[in-house]
Order: structure tokens, then C-alpha cells, then sequence
């Protein structure tokens, strides 16, 4: 217990009020990019998946570009692969064909692997990825979305 002395001056109460560190996130753009939409602002509650604002890439448009070309590379190297297949088995083509038909196969599977690993570090789902193989995602933009549900305090994005 802590007691005051009779003739000591009372000051007015001090009220701190501070975030939970263990449940603050700072969230930034994954790629280099231009701001082109913000929609949320401090103050503002957010659900959880909650498009919060839209960076436009340079860098992620070419990373698309390039998982959609090893994809369709890929794709030509396995049909290649089949047809060389069944002409070995039929004792139609050289071994030295085959093994180089084959190795162009590995090479195109082991290009498409780094397109969509890119893409990955780039912050695109692994579901993400079919729709830009097949051609039908090839913009630059990137959402940025609320991990969770909660209160956002901070916006320097504009």
C-alpha cells in the first residue's frame, strides 16, 4: 500500500493505451509497383480477405508473361515427347533423338517450375496459377488483402 502524505499535490490521472503487438500485422505490396486503388482508410473495419488496395506491376506482368510462355512451351514439349515415344517403340527413330526430345522435356518442366515459383515469391496462390497459364490472367495488378478481420489503423498509401 502506498500512501500519500496530507500536504502532497494530487495530479490528475495518466491513461496509455497501446496496441497488442501480437496481433498487429503491416501489410505491403509483394511487388514494386504503382498505387491504383485504395479503398480502406485508418478507422475503417475490415473482414477478413477484404481487398484493403491495388498495386499495379510492371514486374508481375512479366512474370505472368513468362509462366505463360514456358507453359506453352511445355505443352509443345510433351507432344513432342509422345510422338517420339511411340516412334521409339516402333524402332523408328534414332536413341540419340529420343534422348534429346527427352531433355527438352526436362528443360521446359524445369522452366515452367521457376515461371510459377516466381510468381509464388511474387505473392500469387498456387490456384492462381492456372488461369495465367491459360492466358486468361495477364495483367499486373495485385491485391492487397486483410489477412483477418479486425480495425485498420494505419494507411500510407495513397
Amino acid at each position: 500500500m502506498r500512501l500519500l502524505p496530507a500536504a502532497a499535490a494530487v495530479r490528475p490521472a495518466q491513461v496509455a493505451v497501446a496496441l497488442d503487438e501480437r496481433r498487429l500485422i503491416r501489410l505491403s505490396s509483394p511487388v514494386p509497383g504503382v498505387v491504383r486503388e485504395v479503398s480502406r482508410t485508418a478507422g475503417d473495419e475490415v473482414a477478413e480477405g477484404e481487398t484493403l488496395a491495388v498495386v499495379e506491376s510492371v514486374a508481375l506482368g512479366e512474370a505472368k508473361a513468362a509462366l505463360r510462355q514456358a507453359a506453352a512451351l511445355h505443352a509443345l514439349r510433351e507432344k513432342t515427347w509422345a510422338i517420339e515415344r511411340a516412334l521409339a517403340q516402333e524402332s523408328l527413330t534414332a536413341r540419340k533423338e529420343t534422348i534429346a526430345v527427352e531433355a527438352a522435356l526436362a528443360e521446359a518442366t524445369i522452366a515452367l517450375d521457376a515461371a510459377r515459383q516466381r510468381l509464388r515469391i511474387l505473392g500469387l496462390a498456387a490456384a492462381d496459377l492456372a488461369p495465367v497459364e491459360d492466358g486468361k490472367d495477364t495483367g499486373g495488378a495485385v491485391s492487397i488483402r486483410a489477412p483477418f478481420a479486425g480495425t485498420l489503423v494505419e494507411r500510407s498509401a495513397s
